[in-house]
């Protein structure tokens, strides 16, 4: 069995085949590598720890282009998108397409290229990396980005448009790995107006959350956060009145399959 282990995609075993297959054999697979199977399904943010070989065919899946997020990640904001905060989806079965629309360190952190290649998308999910130390933070926007409408809120130069669905989260460092692996979500609040405020819009801007700002990536590439408005629980993972220089930040197109 020993020289067959190595050989065996594991990880590429559903958890209902591995159910059927592979737990009938539990005691002639070795203990290490049973443990780091069974946490991989329990826990889509887990690190497997050992070599993994990759996917035979690896256009099943759809090829995920991030220079930030691994299908880990994709997995557990799909199960967001979904108001699954618990039981996430297997990283095999997400019913979601993420397609690069911009990437601001290929196409500029310009305000207007990111409006340019994004505005009128649909739905999208935002991912920044700060520089400092790695943490990634995003945000869901289940609308377009579009200038005023009469469904929009107007003040100044800035608009905003009302949604329940929207949501900021982040991925932390763990304090043992370089892996961004520990989420957290902050949905819109029910208190008052504050979903009127959901997902914001100016044209001199980046992608915008909140009333706050709660989340808004500016021209000179610094994340703002003006303090938890829209999202209450967003002041656990973004620090209110500080700005951290941003390393990199992508833009997703959601697309059901």
């Amino acid at each position: 069995m020993k020289d067959f282990t190595p050989l065996i995609r594991w990880f590429q075993i559903s958890s209902s085949e591995f159910r059927k297959y592979v737990m009938p054999y539990k005691k002639i697979i070795p203990k290490n590598l049973f443990h780091e199977i069974i946490c991989y399904h329990l826990d889509p943010s887990y690190e497997v720890s050992i070599n993994i070989l990759p996917p035979r065919i690896s256009q099943k899946f759809g090829i995920l282009d991030s220079l930030l997020i691994q299908r880990k990640h994709v997995a557990i904001i799909s199960s967001w998108i979904d108001k699954q905060e618990i039981n996430y989806y297997d990283r095999k079965r997400i019913p979601y397409s993420f397609k690069l629309l911009y990437r601001a360190s290929r196409d500029g952190f310009e305000a207007k290229n990111f409006h340019q290649l994004c505005d009128n998308k649909g739905p999208t999910v935002t991912i920044a990396k700060v520089r400092s130390h790695g943490k990634l933070i995003g945000g869901y926007n289940p609308l377009d980005w579009k200038p005023q409408s009469n469904l929009s809120y107007l003040s100044g130069d800035s608009c905003w448009y009302s949604t329940f669905d929207s949501f900021l989260f982040s991925f932390t460092l763990k304090s043992s790995s370089n892996d961004n692996s520990i989420p957290k979500i902050a949905r819109i609040g029910n208190s008052g107006n504050i979903s009127e405020y959901a997902i914001g819009y100016n044209a001199n801007y980046g992608p915008s959350f909140g009333g706050g700002w709660d989340l808004s990536i500016q021209e000179n590439n610094l994340i703002y956060s003006y303090g938890p408005y829209s999202y209450p629980d967003c002041g656990s993972f973004i620090a209110k009145n500080q700005h951290p220089k941003l390393e990199d930040y992508e833009v997703f197109q959601i697309i059901k399959k």
